[in-house]
């Protein structure tokens, strides 16, 4: 789902990496840098697949320069953080202005009809359904209790986004020439 918008031989900032379970999806990039606030996420953050920088930092501050990046990237993010619209303005500072700002997020209208539907018809393996499961169970306990940790997407991201992976995510792709540049 991201990797058809990462330019090849281009700069790919993902922020809010995590393990790096979808950086390979920047692997046309010619270099990668990839930023999470937390130091344990990136100790098992596993390099040696690519060549990527790991940065400590937070995501409403991030600590590069602006107007550098062919592609920023934030997969499963702004619905954990306090000030997504502050997040969402970082990411296109750092943006070329020709450059793309990507975004994922789990689609709250997954149901686990449509989800066993689409495990199927892409032949799923134990690990995928383990983490679909994961996510549709995080779905159902915040419907019955509302975890504070979890917060809306900004309208004008989310009424910008289509659905992926069968509707279980949605994405949206914003261009760097809306944001103003250093």
């Amino acid at each position: 789902m991201i990797r058809g918008h990462v330019p090849a031989g281009q700069l790919a900032v993902e922020v809010g990496t995590g393990t790096g379970l979808i950086t390979g999806a920047l692997d046309s990039a010619s270099r990668v840098v990839c930023i999470d606030r937390y130091p344990d996420m990136l100790r098992r953050f596993d390099a040696s697949a690519m060549s990527v920088s790991l940065i400590c930092a937070d995501a409403e501050a991030l600590p590069l320069a602006g107007n550098i990046a062919s592609v920023v990237v934030a997969a499963n993010l702004l619905h954990l953080v306090p000030n997504a619209d502050a997040v969402i303005a970082e990411m296109g500072r750092v943006a070329r202005v020709d450059g793309l700002i990507v975004f994922t997020w789990p689609d709250p209208t997954m149901s686990v009809p449509l989800t066993y539907r689409y495990l199927r018809q892409q032949g799923a393996r134990l690990p995928a359904a383990r983490f679909v499961t994961g996510n549709m169970m995080l779905a159902v306990l915040r419907t019955v209790a509302p975890a504070p940790r979890v917060r809306p997407i900004p309208e004008h991201l989310s009424s910008a986004s289509t659905p992926v992976v069968g509707g279980l995510q949605r994405l949206a792709v914003l261009s760097g020439q809306g944001f103003s540049s250093d």
